[in-house]
């Protein structure tokens, strides 16, 4: 196990994370409130991106959202310029940046097994999916609450992807990853959505759900970090699950005044692209 320079709070956090005898300092954690804080995905479709600052999520009031940080990773070209993978919020559907329908023709055409989808589902529980048929994301909609896209999972059912070898619980029984090849199409993990950087060292943002119903926003930023070492972080947390969502320059986290245990609010990572397609949002329940 890891260790961290001091206790976890509530809300925000800046501390040094140590694993393997290597100390990754500046480590931005941001710990929701179970009881009255939960997260959503903030969705700009279309190709089109909105500042951070601007960015909230539909259907629940802008007052309310107490923390930001960046969402899955940017998809150039194939679909314009917006984030890949599923994503959902107050009802509505996206994919690959661009609204729509679980019927819509375009979902048989994505490489569906290769998105993980963090969802937060309506009893407040949390789980990761790779909806491989439109019928699977039909039948599981009416009890998720939000769908936040990402690039990569980290940790599945309390247990690192990239020491055990795991299988979905949903989609079709699948193993999670290869080791020996992390672009294995026959497999749900690929390497190349984070331009094959999973074993490289750089800045990273995690997001994760803790059995007591917490949510922790990550953001290792200046510190650099492989994803193997990312997973170790989240279950050191005590996360159930946990993805990896963007790196290098997207990686920027957003705290509101009266959440950051003493710190100045406003953007609390050095540097973070200005234009995101999708926002994950703490906010008050």
């Amino acid at each position: 196990m890891g260790t961290f320079s001091t206790t976890i709070k509530e809300h925000y956090n800046n501390i040094s994370y140590t694993d393997g005898g290597k100390t990754y300092s500046d480590v931005k954690i941001f710990k929701t409130n179970p009881a009255t804080e939960s997260i959503a995905a903030a969705i700009y479709q279309n190709g089109n991106k909105q500042m951070m600052e601007n960015t909230n999520p539909s259907g629940i009031n802008p007052s309310d959202v107490i923390a930001k940080t960046n969402g899955g990773a940017m998809e150039y070209g194939e679909h314009g310029d917006a984030f890949y993978g599923i994503a959902y919020q107050d009802g509505h559907l996206y994919i690959s940046g661009y609204s729509t329908n679980s019927s819509d023709p375009v979902f048989d055409t994505l490489r569906i097994n290769y998105y993980p989808s963090f969802c937060v589902k309506t009893d407040g529980t949390a789980t990761i999916r790779w909806f491989s048929s439109r019928t699977s994301l039909q039948t599981a909609l009416p009890y998720i609450s939000t769908i936040i896209a990402a690039s990569q999972p980290l940790v599945y059912t309390d247990k690192s992807v990239f020491e055990h070898t795991l299988f979905d619980q949903y989609d079709g029984g699948h193993q999670i990853l290869n080791p020996a090849d992390l672009n294995d199409t026959n497999y749900h993990y690929w390497d190349r959505y984070c331009n094959n950087t999973t074993n490289s060292k750089s800045n990273r943002t995690f997001l994760g759900h803790k059995p007591d119903g917490s949510f922790y926003m990550v953001c290792v930023c200046p510190a650099r970090m492989s994803l193997p070492v990312g997973a170790k972080l989240m279950l050191d947390l005590g996360c159930d699950y946990a993805v990896n969502l963007d790196g290098s320059g997207g990686v920027k986290m957003r705290v509101a005044s009266g959440y950051t245990n003493g710190f100045t609010s406003g953007q609390m990572t050095p540097g973070g692209t200005d234009w995101f397609g999708e926002v994950v949002c703490a906010y008050l329940k």
